[in-house]
């Protein structure tokens, strides 16, 4: 055998054994009958009840830590019901657009600048953001990517820790790209139309997305340095 073909047995044997440790410090987690995703080791689950505005919400949240970030898929129960898989439908887009709409809008007012875009997971169309804390978008606050599906909004999100904001975006992808969709049980339970498809309602519930989840992510940092402290 030559000596090139040696080198390339010896990669190739290296880059198997990386890899394969690599996946061990990830896990299937099986968030519902709808959606799977990955997670690093040692995920922390929590079911809570958040009230805004008169009006309550049941969230669950799944979260893990690596050396770079904070991981977390959140899923909220809502009134708003959006089929993913109709969005050429006036109503389910006038619905999803308004959502965007106002999340923008109250992050904003929060203090935080955006940059979104539309995007698509696993047959899924959803929207990502990065949010900053700055106008001048250089100090990375939280990567999100977030998805109507039905009745139940499902929210991941990427917290960079001691600025390690390049290690966060690779751990994001990964979590991403971990995502996956159950089209066909999605579809067993979706509805033709929509409940609230006028945009006004459809922004409101956008602004409360934007409100609920910057409750989490401080329920969630006073979390983790307890913690630490603990530790």
């Amino acid at each position: 055998m030559s000596l090139k073909n040696n080198f390339l047995l010896i990669f190739s044997l290296f880059f198997f054994k990386y890899s394969f440790c690599q996946d061990t410090n990830w896990q299937q987690v099986r968030i519902d009958s709808f959606l799977t995703v990955s997670l690093p080791e040692g995920v922390i689950k929590s079911d809570t009840s958040l009230v805004r505005n008169n009006n309550t919400f049941q969230t669950k949240t799944f979260k893990a830590n690596t050396e770079s970030a904070t991981l977390a898929i959140t899923v909220v129960q809502t009134e708003l019901n959006i089929n993913p898989y109709q969005l050429e439908s006036e109503q389910m887009k006038e619905s999803y657009e308004g959502v965007k709409y106002g999340f923008r809008k109250r992050a904003e007012e929060q203090g935080f600048s955006l940059d979104m875009k539309d995007t698509v997971v696993s047959t899924v169309q959803g929207f990502k953001a990065n949010v900053f804390t700055d106008d001048h978008k250089v100090t990375l606050n939280r990567m999100t990517y977030y998805f109507y599906v039905n009745s139940l909004t499902y929210i991941a999100i990427a917290v960079p820790l001691q600025n390690k904001v390049s290690q966060c975006a690779e751990n994001m992808k990964q979590f991403v790209n971990s995502i996956r969709f159950n089209k066909k049980e999605i579809l067993a339970h979706a509805s033709n139309n929509s409940s609230n498809s006028l945009f006004d309602k459809s922004e409101k519930f956008g602004k409360l997305i934007a409100s609920l989840l910057l409750i989490i992510l401080i329920i969630g940092f006073f979390f983790y340095r307890s913690k630490r402290k603990n530790k």
